[in-house]
């Protein structure tokens, strides 16, 4: 799974959720779309980086 960051230069991370819960996609490919939606739209400005991190899954036993 993958999640969405968007950072500014002060460091304020922004984390996407949908109903309260957070915005999470399958693949890397497709959180890359859902940036692409959003520079297209001009939601945020152009200062905010976007960066997609790898969740773990949960049935992951690793420490």
């Amino acid at each position: 799974m993958f999640t969405i960051i968007a950072t500014d230069e002060n460091g304020l991370r922004i984390e996407f959720d949908q109903n309260e819960k957070e915005l999470q996609f399958e693949s890397y490919e497709e959180a890359q779309k859902f940036i692409d939606s959003i520079k297209t739209s001009n939601m945020f400005p152009e200062k905010y980086r976007f960066v997609i991190e790898e969740k773990p899954s949960s049935n992951d036993t690793t420490n």
